[in-house]
């Protein structure tokens, strides 16, 4: 399992997630800087060592216009430890490399890392789509297509949505249409998680089955269906800034406990569509969503994208996920905490900051966003555990749920 990839990325779907009608919900402002604080607490309580394996690795997060990293910190047992990045990779994602990381975690010891992450979020500009304007399939150059339209990673898993992707499609050009078909699809085929139960992430063909998928889910049966037919795609992990949001949980009989503060963790697919280029399409989370028979629709498919969460909170991205496998590596991560009887606590929280002319940062609020962690999440799989209904009519005030 590679301890390296970010942790949190889309937890506490439960809190934001899914889509439902955003009327209330402002807009991210033109600039805004945060301080976010991540604490991880490991105790090996069993007799063998637990492997540290790549622990000395982060991937940190994406950088565009939009949001920058201007300083890290990091902590190991109360020490301040070396950071070097090392620059950014070919998914788009900074590295860096940590020094002392120690290589296993012995019987009865603890490990204590505390992460701090200073960043600017700007807000995100909406592309003006319009369908008569989008390009065709032969207009989406062969070098982008070579890079993102391979199914691997969480995509292995995906025959039968590529048959259905190609029948939709049939002997339709132009990019747009086609992806329209396939929120269409989707709207009328796939619900989203209703229990208390926890629901790990899902291949897209096991979406399809249980015809059950949360953001993250949805997300990648997308990314299928355009890759399949040749339309570049991936998917997009973030933290939405969901201030005054607090939630806590202890999970896998004892072994996992998170608190996390302000945060709220989304997932979006990004499809390639000429001639605008990268285009983020929110499944789950967008302005005029409705919930219809568990299942979330549109009164108009462009609002998956106009509408998209991306551009009604301040938003964090903290992964590109081009071919990784992260369904596999939470199912590895979660075993190991049983395997090595471990005992794994987690803690968030992200401060808005103010600069003043003399360049103090002064706190001004707490809130969430953002990531920098070192294995991959469980908060994912657990945040998505509440009954959204239930859950909405304790916040209908702050974001209320647009049903029918």
């Amino acid at each position: 399992m590679n301890k390296s990839r970010t942790f949190i990325f889309i937890f506490l779907s439960v809190i934001i997630i899914l889509a439902e009608s955003t009327q209330n919900i402002s807009s991210a402002v033109k600039e805004e800087k945060f301080i976010f604080t991540y604490t991880i607490n490991i105790k090996n309580n069993g007799a063998r060592s637990y492997p540290l394996k790549e622990f000395d690795k982060l991937i940190l997060m994406p950088e565009d216009k939009y949001q920058k990293m201007e300083k890290l910190e990091v902590k190991m047992n109360g020490k301040n430890i070396e950071v070097a990045v090392k620059g950014v990779n070919e998914d788009g994602n900074i590295e860096a490399i940590l020094s002392e990381m120690p290589k296993q975690l012995a019987s009865n010891q603890q490990l204590k890392i505390e992460i701090k992450i200073y960043l600017t979020i700007s807000e995100r500009e909406k592309p003006k789509l319009n369908v008569n304007w989008s390009g065709t399939l032969k207009d989406i150059p062969e070098t982008i297509k070579d890079k993102y339209c391979k199914m691997d990673g969480p995509w292995i898993k995906s025959q039968n949505a590529s048959i259905i992707a190609k029948s939709l499609a049939e002997n339709e050009s132009n990019v747009l249409k086609i992806v329209f078909k396939f929120i269409q699809w989707i709207e009328n085929n796939i619900k989203i998680p209703n229990g208390t139960q926890p629901k790990l992430p899902t291949y897209p063909d096991e979406t399809i089955k249980i015809k059950v998928g949360d953001c993250d889910d949805q997300a990648n049966l997308l990314v299928a269906m355009c890759r399949s037919i040749g339309i570049p795609a991936y998917t997009q992990l973030s933290f939405l800034y969901m201030k005054g949001e607090k939630y806590e949980e202890v999970l896998f009989n004892g072994h996992f406990k998170y608190t996390s503060k302000n945060v709220g963790g989304h997932g979006w697919a990004m499809i390639f569509i000429p001639p605008w280029g990268w285009i983020p399409v929110d499944m789950t989370y967008f302005r005029g969503a409705k919930l219809k028979d568990g299942r979330i629709v549109s009164s108009n498919f462009m609002d998956h994208i106009t509408g998209a969460a991306i551009y009604l909170f301040a938003t964090m991205i903290t992964e590109n996920i081009v071919h990784e496998d992260y369904i596999k590596e939470l199912k590895e991560w979660i075993l190991d905490l049983q395997t090595y009887n471990l005992t794994w606590k987690e803690t968030y929280s992200l401060e808005e900051r103010i600069e003043e002319e003399n360049g103090t940062a002064i706190i001004v609020a707490i809130g969430g966003l953002s990531a920098i962690i070192i294995v991959i999440t469980a908060i994912y799989v657990i945040a998505k555990r509440r009954k959204r209904e239930e859950y909405y009519e304790t916040k209908r005030d702050k974001y209320p749920l647009n049903s029918k």
